[in-house]
């Protein structure tokens, strides 16, 4: 996917172009950040490498969600399931925020994870899944 560059922000191919970005603002890919990108104004996905730190970030949060599942299953399906205002007219409207986290725990699936992270992607998606599923 074409990614373009316009105002310090990343955008999709759809939205550079709809800024009136030109071939001389785009990219390939995101390339390698420290986080997952998204479009600024679309939120679309963007393709993207992710550094060291970047495996770690989603890590972090993915082990967050686990945790929160550990101590009330109720309470953070709850959370999962929650419709935010703030994604509407955006690529994930109408979709449970806990979405967003699974597109980045699917995308861990190209990086050289161990074991014990391995597990936890896994058993993230695997308690999430009744989230999206509704």
């Amino acid at each position: 996917m074409t990614v373009y560059i316009g105002e310090a922000e990343w955008l999709c191919e759809d939205c550079g172009i709809e800024a009136g970005l030109s071939e001389e603002d785009s990219y390939p890919d995101c390339g390698e950040t420290d986080c997952p990108e998204n479009c600024a104004r679309c939120h679309r996905p963007l393709e993207y490498s992710l550094t060291g730190e970047g495996v770690t970030y989603v890590m972090e949060h993915l082990d967050h969600e686990v945790a929160k599942w550990n101590l009330s299953p109720s309470k953070a399906m709850g959370e999962w399931k929650a419709v935010h205002d703030c994604y509407k007219g955006t690529w994930y409207e109408g979709s449970p925020w806990i979405v967003i986290m699974r597109d980045w725990a699917e995308e861990l699936g190209n990086y050289g994870l161990d074991d014990a992270d391995e597990h936890v992607v896994e058993m993230f998606l695997t308690l999430t899944l009744c989230a999206v599923k509704d």
